[in-house]
């Protein structure tokens, strides 16, 4: 909160030190995706397992994460169409 208040450049420096530090998966992986309304990187995990075969969230997630808070319709048919194949 108080980065903000330093301007957006200082906020998102701080922002993006905070997602590479973090050491909590969820926050490193969703939160991050949330934040910056890009979901790649998820729907990368959940459509291709890593090597321990984990994930951070299954399919069924992801796609409430990003119905929830993304509202471009074209993001959403092109995310859904992902986690169908």
């Amino acid at each position: 909160m108080i980065a903000e208040a330093g301007g957006p450049e200082l906020y998102e420096k701080i922002k993006a030190e905070y997602y590479a530090a973090s050491k909590d998966p969820f926050v490193k992986d969703v939160i991050h995706a949330i934040s910056e309304s890009d979901f790649t990187d998820i729907i990368e995990h959940v459509t291709r397992p890593n090597m321990t075969g984990t994930n951070v969230c299954t399919w069924k997630e992801c796609l409430a994460y990003i119905i929830a808070y993304e509202s471009d319709q074209a993001v959403l048919r092109q995310v859904a169409k992902e986690l169908g194949d």
